[in-house]
């Protein structure tokens, strides 16, 4: 072996060593950020997604556009999901030891530190994609939305919180349709279509009414009582599918009716299932339909074209 193999080879694995660790670091920080965020991709990522490729095709934007329109929306979705998770865990680690032990901070997977200090980065990238990509306005009104959530004693009041809700709905739904082209007179309508469905959104109280009463958290459904928010909100959602073939009346095509009739459907079950299965696990289960609900009006604009 000649004198530079013998000098050379040291060096590589120095620098393989190098790469393997970052590598390893990398993929940790991935598989952290999917623990942090997994339960709530339904209600941020996924319908984030959906209705910027909804607006996509609602434009009339070239298929070109489909891949760069998808790419952008999931970043900056992780991004927007990121920022609310991180900060929403840092202030909840003692409930969740009890109510959510899987969550990364209870399992000792990080520390308190090591997850401020991630929250500070996300925000700052979070920022820079909403500047770069057009939609600042939005990005910041999630940030300040985030923030306010962090304070305990205002979020245990539910003419805070629900609010709060709505207003990142918004948030949520006019950032996603920008991020695909302009905001249109129908656009606006969607968007608002999007937004007033979570003014009925105490179906995610429903599932920590026990927990909530512990520590004095006053959700509607702790005020009113679980039972009038599920009638409440039963008769609510089935007017959503009536509401929204009113307002679509003059230009019913038969994907619009398909598309209505699932979304018809799907309110429904919500509802049957708010009425009949009342433990707080069917409830989570009800939440997450609710949810998928929620994605699949907001696929709207795509069937009505």
């Amino acid at each position: 072996m000649t004198d530079d193999g013998l000098v050379g080879q040291p060096r590589y694995r120095a620098r393989s060593e190098v790469l393997r660790r970052w590598w390893c670091g990398l993929w940790r920080e991935v598989v952290l950020s999917w623990r942090f965020n997994v339960v709530d991709l339904s209600a941020a990522v996924v319908p984030g997604v959906l209705f910027a490729v909804a607006a996509w095709r609602s434009l009339h934007l070239p298929a070109s556009d489909l891949a760069w329109v998808l790419g952008r929306s999931l970043v900056y979705f992780w991004l927007f999901l990121s920022v609310h998770t991180l900060s929403n865990q840092l202030v909840g680690v003692e409930e969740d030891r009890a109510n959510k032990p899987y969550r990364p901070l209870p399992r000792g997977l990080v520390t308190v530190r090591g997850t401020t200090h991630r929250l500070v980065v996300v925000v700052v990238l979070f920022l820079l994609a909403g500047q770069i990509w057009g939609v600042l306005p939005w990005t910041v009104l999630w940030v300040v939305l985030v923030g306010v959530r962090t304070y305990e004693n205002l979020m245990r009041w539910w003419f805070v919180k629900n609010p709060a809700i709505v207003a990142g709905a918004f948030a949520l739904l006019g950032a996603a349709w920008k991020l695909a082209g302009p905001l249109t007179p129908a656009a606006w309508y969607w968007v608002v279509a999007g937004t007033a469905y979570w003014l009925i959104g105490f179906v995610e109280d429903l599932r920590d009414v026990p927990g909530d009463t512990t520590v004095g958290r006053r959700t509607l459904p702790v005020v009113l009582g679980a039972p009038v928010v599920r009638g409440a909100v039963g008769v609510a959602l089935v007017l959503v599918p009536c509401a929204t073939l009113w307002a679509l009346e003059p230009n019913i095509t038969a994907p619009v009716l398909i598309w209505l009739s699932v979304l018809a459907l799907g309110c429904v079950l919500v509802t049957a299932r708010l009425w009949v299965l009342r433990s707080p696990r069917q409830d989570a289960l009800t939440y997450q339909l609710y949810c998928c609900v929620w994605c699949w009006l907001l696929c709207g604009p795509a069937f009505s074209v």
